[in-house]
């Protein structure tokens, strides 16, 4: 084999080599940021392209959540919108430092989830939505908001998926979240099992998404639910029957498995929301709207009406029509929900007020969308009737008499659209309204008696009540006493308010709810429970029953019937709250401050300024705090009263600027505390200021495992007992329920709140039954919250009590 080298072509070769190397490395330096350039054009335009996909997607966003709500026809969501708040449980008791500057209304008003109104009317402790997304790794972040139907889930979502969209909010950890909001009639849970749960979402989520955004839409969330900045709004759990929560709870859970960084709100109903607090929800009752909110409300929509409807209209007395109009609505003092207040404003507005009642505003807010349609009012009536009848939150149109009647009032919006197949009405309650109708022409009534706890049942009973069609079944449930919570009595309870007539049941369920206030063996929060029924059925006379209470040796009867005065906004009752402001017992002085606030009118509010000038260290503390939510009137007092020379004026005001919050109370506080002349008021001054700079202190805390509880691990030493992690410690918890000092008991039903466990129910009724402090408070709310997540509550005969 020949291996000689061709000499010529070789050099050649090898010469041209040295040369392209030489070449290389000079030009090699010029290349690199050639291609750097290169490969940063290429990543701009991927971040690009994903960027332009998420501002299209919270553009589509922001124009589906603008029509979800009753007014959308005549006005959007953030030309309507009032902030929501929200009601937070009281303390049960600190595991670390104690918040010196928790409201005093925390430990002064019980805390009824499924009876808001006391706490709304009232001034109770709240958060806001803004506040929610606080939280941080101390404190829970996905809540499980409820309320009744009417109340404003589906409102409050939606405004918080149109900051969040928005990015409105300061706060880094908030403006990068990405909202996806949908309800749950959107998801086909019936492919979910070969679906991942993102391609569930978005399948929902193209019903309101462009033909820009769709294609791309899969990656955008893919990537933002493993960032974990998703923040994930499920509306419509409230609306489902119990066997159909389980499904939606068992969605979640695999969401969250799958991606626990994400951030979960969910609407769910007052009565039941099975699994959610086992996967680490809270519960957090949405506020209604109390006189002030009211007023608000009724003057935007003033506001919007001349500027878009009465200006097209051009009659020469509008002004003075919708002033008269104004007054009249001003003064009303009935219970209503937001719907049906709403509705009612929507109708003195238009002229076609039917009568005083929610269900005369929900029947005029029908007629108006069907006029010249009866067609149309039937198969409304249909549609909720088939809801009724098979137990299903949705409808399928195609089940109807006449499928394509409904088109005709299609963008009134009353019905809504999830599939091809599954169709609602905007609300339970305008389903309950239009079931009943329908129960009514065709009597059959007995149909009730197959949907116990369902909110649509439940919203249908409300005006059967109305149409005097609900007796046997009121006399029924007001027999079922065998219960800590009288649940079924309180169902009834909520019909008080409907019915304008006097029926039997009527007359038997407002004794009943008087002789709870009156019996000692019960614990407030069910006495809170009976005395906001009574405050809201609108039954002549009942102010009358709350002013000779007022004259109880029994400091919890006078304090329920300061209580009921309140939510009453008995301005007749004034200046004799403004004497119990000097009331023995603490808390009713504290409470007759509370009393004034919710009556709010110049007299109420002169009250609340000299208790703050006069009354005891507490009530000057309450009287401050009160008027902290009252801008108008409260901050000129709040500020005032902080030059005046008594320094126990000055110290209760530093807990109102300290309630408000805002940057001029702020700066207010900030100069307290380095010149007030007292060092009381400095010291006060200086400890608001470091609550103000961290987060909102009424997010609720996380409670520790078990093994690392402080107050179980120093229990199990002193009886010799080990701790597992990871295991529950039921043998401890027993023991602490039994033998364990005020301290550890509350720590325990604190711990039972967010992990439950059945078998202590019967530890639990010992402190119920047995306690008539704080301790028995939050037992009673323990076992409501049991109740809501389906642990069925043995009768407490069986174990002697009750």
């Amino acid at each position: 084999m020949n291996f000689a080298l061709h000499q010529p072509s070789f050099w050649l070769g090898f010469i041209t080599g040295i040369l392209f190397l030489w070449l290389a490395l000079k030009i090699l330096p010029l290349l690199i940021p050639i291609w750097q350039a290169l490969l940063r054009r290429i990543r701009k335009t991927r971040e690009g392209l994903s960027a332009g996909v998420e501002i299209r997607y919270r553009d589509d966003l922001l124009r589906h959540i603008q029509k979800q709500h009753i007014t959308a026809p005549l006005f959007s969501l953030d030309e309507i919108a009032l902030e929501p708040f929200f009601l937070v449980p009281p303390p049960d008791t600190d595991f670390e430092e104690p918040t010196p500057f928790r409201s005093s209304t925390s430990y002064l008003l019980p805390f009824l989830p499924d009876w808001p109104e006391l706490g709304s009317y009232l001034n109770a402790p709240r958060i806001t939505l803004a506040e929610i997304l606080q939280a941080n790794q101390d404190t829970i972040s996905n809540f499980v908001i409820i309320g009744h139907p009417g109340t404003g889930k589906t409102f409050a979502l939606s405004h918080l998926a149109s900051l969040v969209a928005r990015r409105e909010s300061e706060a880094e950890i908030t403006s990068n979240l990405l909202p996806v909001f949908v309800h749950i009639a959107d998801l086909n849970f019936n492919e979910m099992e070969n679906l991942d749960p993102i391609e569930t979402l978005v399948i929902a989520l193209t019903r309101i998404t462009s033909a820009f955004t769709q294609p791309r839409l899969t990656g955008l969330l893919k990537k933002a639910f493993s960032d974990g900045r998703i923040l994930f709004l499920l509306d419509g759990v409230d609306e489902l029957p119990r066997n159909e929560v389980d499904i939606a709870v068992n969605y979640l859970r695999m969401l969250l498995e799958s991606y626990p960084r994400i951030r979960v709100i969910v609407a769910a109903s007052t009565d039941y929301f099975d699994g959610l607090l086992e996967l680490g929800f809270v519960a957090l009752p949405i506020g209604v709207w109390d006189e002030y909110h009211r007023r608000q409300f009724i003057s935007r929509w003033a506001k919007l009406w001349s500027t878009h409807i009465s200006s097209h209209e051009q009659p020469h007395d509008v002004n003075s029509e919708q002033e008269l109009t104004q007054s009249w609505l001003f003064d009303e003092n009935a219970a209503f929900t937001p719907l049906e207040f709403t509705l009612k404003v929507w109708a003195a507005f238009a002229g076609d007020i039917l009568g005083p009642n929610a269900s005369d505003a929900i029947e005029a807010y029908i007629r108006r969308i069907t006029i010249d349609k009866p067609e149309a009012r039937e198969s409304l009536e249909q549609a909720a009737s088939s809801m009724l009848h098979t137990s299903k939150s949705v409808f399928n149109p195609k089940q109807l008499d006449k499928p394509n009647v409904l088109d005709s009032i299609a963008e009134s919006g009353i019905i809504i659209k999830h599939t091809s197949t599954q169709y609602s009405t905007i609300n339970p309650e305008i389903t309950g309204y239009l079931a009943a109708s329908s129960l009514v022409t065709n009597k059959d009534l007995e149909i009730l008696d197959l949907s116990p706890n369902w909110v649509i049942g439940e919203a249908t009973a409300n005006y059967l009540a109305a149409q005097g069609h609900i007796s046997s079944l009121a006399i029924s449930l007001l027999a079922e006493v065998d219960d800590p919570l009288l649940i079924k009595p309180l169902k009834v309870a909520r019909w008080l308010r409907h019915t304008l007539q006097n029926p039997t049941w009527k007359t038997s369920t407002l004794k009943f709810m008087a002789d709870i206030i009156q019996r000692e063996k019960y614990s407030l929060g069910l006495r809170g429970k009976a005395i906001t029924a009574l405050a809201t059925s609108g039954v002549k006379g009942v102010n009358t029953l709350f002013r000779q209470l007022l004259n109880s040796p029994d400091d919890d009867i006078r304090l329920l019937a300061v209580f009921g005065i309140g939510i009453l906004r008995d301005k007749q009752m004034v200046a004799e709250l403004v004497t119990m402001t000097d009331d023995p017992s603490k808390r009713v002085s504290s409470a007759s401050v509370l009393a004034l606030f919710s009556i709010h009118d110049n007299k109420a509010l002169e009250g609340i300024a000299t208790a703050l000038l006069h009354g005891t260290e507490e009530v000057r503390r309450t009287a401050a705090e009160s008027l902290a939510s009252h801008p108008a009137e409260g901050y000129p007092t709040l500020k005032d009263g902080i030059q005046n020379d008594d320094l126990m004026v000055r110290r209760a005001v530093i807990f109102g600027l300290i309630q408000v919050n805002q940057p001029w109370s702020i700066n207010l506080l900030e100069k307290i505390a380095v010149e007030d002349g007292q060092w009381v008021v400095r010291n006060a001054a200086a400890q608001a200021l470091e609550v103000a700079s961290d987060i909102n202190p009424y997010l609720p805390k996380r409670v520790p495992p078990d093994s690392d509880n402080p107050i179980f691990i120093e229990f199990a030493g002193e009886q010799g007992i080990g701790l597992s992690p990871g295991k529950p410690s039921a043998d401890i918890i027993v023991q602490l329920l039994r033998t364990g000092t005020k301290e550890q008991k509350l720590a325990v039903l604190k711990r039972l709140k967010q992990h439950m466990d059945a078998r202590m129910v019967p530890e639990i009724y010992d402190i119920l039954y047995g306690t008539s402090d704080e301790q028995r408070e939050s037992a009673f709310y323990t076992l409501w919250l049991m109740a809501a997540a389906g642990i069925e509550l043995p009768s407490p005969t069986q174990f002697g009590l009750g």
